[in-house]
């Protein structure tokens, strides 16, 4: 099963249903167990924190109790939280010069390194200029 990296803005917007043709057919994949979806610590942690401090994404708000959502991405979506280990940190400084002011999105593109997942399911420009990404 081919793994791929999910950042937190793909997984808000899964959550509001509103992924572009490509991320979205992915995701299904990945719902219909064809694939997994991996989700690097700092991006679920991020996740978490967006959804308690609430977020509008695509028009729509998404707010909600942490806690719940963190158990619905252990039981109802098709992510997996992976943990982040002294590989990645080691890999960091290597990726601080691309990401001087977001060192969460250089972490997501070290998971994708480290683990060798196919992409990234992201609409960030700069992880698309650092590696494989998936969004349209």
């Amino acid at each position: 099963m081919k793994p791929y990296t999910v950042d937190t803005s793909a997984l808000l917007v899964y959550l509001v249903d509103a992924l572009p043709a490509e991320a979205d057919h992915v995701f299904q994949r990945a719902e219909a167990n064809e694939v997994s979806l991996e989700l690097p610590t700092v991006a679920a942690v991020e996740t978490l924190y967006r959804v308690k401090k609430g977020v509008t994404v695509r028009g729509t708000d998404v707010s909600g109790d942490p806690i719940e959502f963190a158990d619905a991405l252990e039981t109802k979506l098709p992510v997996t939280v992976v943990e982040d280990d002294e590989g990645l940190l080691k890999s960091i400084p290597a990726l601080m010069e691309q990401f001087p002011s977001q060192m969460h999105d250089a972490m997501v593109v070290g998971s994708h390194q480290r683990r060798g997942t196919e992409a990234i399911v992201t609409s960030d420009g700069k992880m698309a200029e650092e590696c494989p990404t998936i969004w349209e």
